[in-house]
Order: C-alpha cells, then sequence, then structure tokens
C-alpha cells in the first residue's frame, strides 16, 4: 500500500512540474491561449488560458493582468518590462486601442517585437476583439521610417526564434501601378527588403500607396489614404482603408485604383480573391462607383502589355 502511495505521490508532482509556462507545441491548439516570452527572450511561450474570455473590458483587465503576472515564472516571462506599462486603452466593437507610457520606446528592437507579438495575440483571443494599436502617449506607434505600425491581428505575427525575430528578408513583388491615361494598368517588378516580423499582405499594399518607380508607370491610389488593417483567410485578403482611398486624386477610372490592389496581391500568392472595406463598411462603393460587397479576383483585362 505504501508503495501505490508513494507511486501517486510521484505521478502528481510530475504532473505539477508539466504545468504552467509551456512551449507552444505542447498546447491544446483548439482551446484559447496567453502569450509570455521565453527566459532568453528569444521566443514566445504559448500557454492554455482557462480566464474570461466574453467581451469586455472586464476579460481586457483580466488578460493584462495574467499577462503581467505568469502563473509560473520558472519557464516564461512576462511580455511587458517591469517600466513599460499600460496606462490605459479604449474597447470600441472589435477593436482596442492600447496607450502606453514613453518608457516603451527604452526597449530594445528584438524585445519590442516579442512584446508586440504577445500582446496582440494573447488580446485576440477575447471573443469579438479582432485587432489592436499601440498608442505611445499620444501619438500612434511608429516604426524607425516613421510608419504606422496601425491595426494589428494576431495573423501578422511570424513566429521565429532567436535573432531571427528582428531579421530582414528580401523578396521580389509583381505590382501594379497606372498607365499615363488612367484607364490600364502596367505591372512593376520590384525587389524589396522588409522585417520578417510583417505579413506580406501588408508590405503589398504599403508598396502600392508608396507609389511606382517605373518610367511611364503612375500612382494609383493618393497619398491621404491610410491602410487600417489587412488579413487573410480562407484564400480571401482583406483590406481595411480609411476614407482616403475613396478620393480619386488622380484621375483615374475607378477600376484602375481597386484593381491595382486587387491584382498586386492576388498575383503574389497571397490570396485568390480580395474583399476591400472603407472603415470596415463593405456597403459603400469604391470611389462612388464600385460596389465593395463581395470579394473581387484578379482582373486581367485591365492590365496593358
Amino acid at each position: 500500500m505504501k508503495r501505490v502511495i508513494n507511486l501517486i505521490l510521484c505521478v502528481f508532482s510530475l504532473l505539477l512540474l508539466l504545468t504552467g509556462c509551456q512551449k507552444k507545441d505542447d498546447t491544446d491548439e483548439n482551446g484559447t491561449h496567453v502569450y509570455y516570452i521565453n527566459i532568453t527572450a528569444t521566443d514566445l511561450v504559448k500557454e492554455s488560458y482557462d480566464g474570461d474570455t466574453e467581451y469586455g473590458e472586464a476579460a481586457v483587465d483580466a488578460m493584462l493582468e495574467i499577462l503581467n503576472n505568469p502563473e509560473d515564472m520558472e519557464d516564461c516571462q512576462p511580455p511587458l518590462p517591469k517600466n513599460v506599462e499600460i496606462l490605459s486603452y479604449l474597447l470600441e466593437d472589435d477593436r482596442l486601442t492600447l496607450y502606453f507610457g514613453q518608457s516603451y520606446y527604452k526597449m530594445d528592437n528584438v524585445r519590442e517585437v516579442l512584446l508586440r507579438s504577445a500582446v496582440v495575440q494573447s488580446l485576440t483571443e477575447i471573443d469579438g476583439i479582432n485587432w489592436v494599436v499601440f498608442y505611445i502617449g499620444e501619438e500612434p506607434l511608429k516604426d524607425s521610417s516613421g510608419n504606422q505600425y496601425g491595426w494589428m491581428s494576431g495573423e501578422d505575427f511570424v513566429q521565429n526564434t532567436g535573432s531571427a525575430i528582428n531579421s530582414y528578408q528580401e523578396a521580389t513583388l509583381v505590382l501594379y501601378f497606372a498607365n499615363e491615361t488612367g484607364d490600364k494598368l502596367f505591372t512593376e517588378s520590384r525587389t524589396i527588403r522588409h522585417n520578417s516580423n510583417t505579413a506580406m499582405e501588408k508590405v503589398i499594399v504599403e508598396q502600392i500607396l508608396k507609389g511606382p518607380s517605373g518610367d511611364g508607370h503612375y500612382p494609383t491610389i493618393g497619398s491621404d489614404a491610410k491602410l487600417l488593417n489587412v488579413s487573410v483567410k480562407d484564400n480571401i485578403c482583406y483590406v481595411n482603408f480609411d476614407d482616403g482611398v475613396q478620393l480619386n486624386t488622380y484621375n483615374l477610372i475607378p477600376e484602375v485604383a481597386m484593381y491595382s490592389i486587387v491584382n498586386s496581391l492576388v498575383s503574389n500568392g497571397i490570396a485568390e480573391q480580395v474583399q476591400i472595406s472603407v472603415n470596415g463598411d463593405t456597403t459603400v462603393k469604391f470611389q462612388g462607383v464600385l460596389s465593395l460587397e463581395k470579394p473581387v479576383p484578379l482582373n486581367e483585362e485591365l492590365v496593358s502589355e
């Protein structure tokens, strides 16, 4: 009998050792998760989460609390260093705005990427929260080039390990811009270097917004347009702009402006179709003309040889 009791105690002790911060491969993929940073600050640790996930501030408060205080600190650390605080937040519909103090900028690049990835992926586990944006004080978070990160979803982050978390990759893209008369599209091949933690669909749309570099090629989307968010699901790329995309800045036919985005995303293998929205709304007409109610595929008829 004593041997049986000892065996039970040993098994129980082993189970205790296996709980706490687990590596992502050991976690139930179908459940809800919270993301921490490993001890060496080179990768994320994914752990099952059984806290409140019902939409609302109570769930946000609970998630932020567990992010700051992991139940088992032996194998992981909280995403936010002690000197980096979330001062407040604003929850509106499916969007969550986080306001950080100025100490956010004191983090090195690797830690900052890990923090963003862990926080965004954890908070979007809450039912009804699809997008998170970071503000430092009253200003939106920007990269080293001064570009706003904007609204982020969990799918925006690529899991890397070690120093690769902040590495850059080279890619050759096929982009579509307007001809001189604004009624056809030209293709333009462009080789770029991009951060490996930025989703390729976001990179492509940002390149369209920057405009062409080839002779005889003309921009399609005005500089007033802002990309709010972009994501891919079930072979459909969802691209959400603000009202600026509705301005026909360059006197193009609306089809050229819209399909410069669609063709660029589809041609680079991002998705088979593209669903554009304006401030999350698909009932409006693109530049007052084109329906956005359904996703659309590549349009080769607009492309000039």
